[in-house]
């Protein structure tokens, strides 16, 4: 019954804490993501947009006479042409500036620019290369570019006429709860529908059955505006022709998907191929025997030793799946929260004592609450203590540092 009761407060603290919250695209745990929408302009050109984001924990900071932090990563990217000949190249030295250094390590904080240029029409390998940053060997995004592929955005906060792109290089991420789909049409169809199938799936809990309804036809360009450094898309009236539609994402789990726009006599004009991905997947969750520590503290001990029996990771799965704050949705963002937090915990609280950190004191009430609204030391009967503070719910835990790296927690 304690477990429950432990399992119910995570719960309740992740819906507590999430109401009124919209999706926010930077969610990804990867540090560079790069995306183009490439857009046909006649019969022999086509405006390219590029836009990348760079994740402030991937920056080498330096800190200024004025006492801010800046860094200046080298970004570069290049289109060759079918013939292996470079047609395009972007070279970027953006200055990336912070009043506060803890954002400087801010692994949820992206940087992000959107350049436009034209290119001749052809299908283009992308490869797009970040420097002068804290990953040792740099990062790679390679890609294709081609006049009439299509591109999938999310839309930006309560706008139902703006748009971002997910913080991802072309796939849509698994923790959105929609997404919207756009692409170039030069047929001379109308009445062009849908239909979306799986090609594969990750998991037995998985039954996507295809889906198929109407596309919208616009006649509109995009229009990129840079607003509190988010990249904000808006559809402007002119002579393109676009084919558009949205979906919701409850019925959408990890995996390749094959997309078919057909015309009202059902002739395929356009077949796609999409990814859903989970890029910030929880390391913790990455392996399911680990996983399964972690959930220890939320889990009685028959329920522990009956999924250790098991297929651990189908267990895992169910067991999440009957705990689901929003069981309409296959993403379960409390089960992320949780296993989040036990990431965290792992960096923040592991010391020399404590090895563990997810396993530690405050690595376990951290687990369960998140991060403290306040932290105080105070001088206790025999030692310091360090004073943990959380708003909603109200709560106040106790830690007393024994030793260098050793708390201990003595009153909650």
């Amino acid at each position: 019954m304690k477990r429950y009761i432990i399992l119910l407060l995570v719960l309740s603290t992740y819906i507590l804490h999430s109401q009124g919250r919209n999706f926010t695209a930077n969610t990804m745990a990867t540090s560079f993501f790069v995306q183009n929408i490439s857009i046909p302009i006649g019969s022999d050109s086509m405006r390219v947009l590029l836009t990348y984001s760079v994740c402030y924990d991937a920056v080498l900071f330096s800190k200024s006479m004025d006492g801010r932090y800046f860094g200046i990563p080298e970004i570069e990217v290049s289109y060759k042409d079918k013939d292996g000949i470079t047609r395009k190249r972007y070279l970027s030295q953006d200055t990336i500036w912070t009043d506060d250094f803890e954002q400087t390590t801010n692994k949820r904080k992206y940087y992000k620019n959107v350049v436009e240029f034209m290119l001749l029409n052809g299908d283009y390998k992308m490869l797009a290369t970040l420097s002068n940053s804290k990953i040792p060997r740099g990062s790679k995004v390679e890609g294709v570019l081609s006049p009439y592929q299509p591109f999938y955005l999310n839309i930006y906060g309560d706008n139902t006429d703006a748009y971002e792109f997910f913080n991802t290089s072309g796939t849509i991420p698994f923790s959105a709860p929609s997404f919207t789909f756009f692409a170039p049409d030069t047929s001379t169809h109308t009445d062009i529908h849908y239909r979306i199938s799986k090609e594969n799936s990750k998991s037995d809990l998985d039954f996507f059955i295809a889906l198929s309804g109407d596309c919208k036809a616009l006649t509109a360009d995009v229009v990129p505006t840079k607003e509190d450094n988010d990249i904000i898309l808006r559809f402007h009236t002119s002579t393109t022709k676009l084919l558009t539609f949205a979906l919701p994402m409850n019925t959408f789990s990890i995996g390749d998907y094959n997309l078919e726009l057909r015309s009202a006599s059902n002739e395929i004009i356009y077949n796609y191929k999409f990814t859903i991905s989970w890029n910030e997947k929880p390391r913790s969750l990455m392996d399911a025997n680990n996983a399964l520590e972690e959930m220890y503290l939320i889990l009685t001990d028959d329920e522990y030793k009956e999924m250790r029996r098991g297929d651990v990771k189908r267990n895992i799965e169910i067991f999440w799946k009957e705990h689901n704050p929003k069981p309409e949705f296959l993403y379960n963002e409390a089960m992320a929260t949780y296993f989040r937090r036990c990431d965290e915990a792992q960096t923040l609280y592991q010391t020399i004592t404590q090895s563990v950190g997810s396993k530690s004191d405050r690595g376990k009430v951290y687990k369960l609450y998140g991060k403290p609204d306040s932290v105080t030391t105070a001088m206790g009967d025999k030692n310091m203590q360090e004073i943990w503070e959380y708003n909603v719910p109200q709560k106040r835990f106790v830690f007393e540092i024994i030793s260098a790296g050793n708390y201990v927690l003595v009153s909650e």
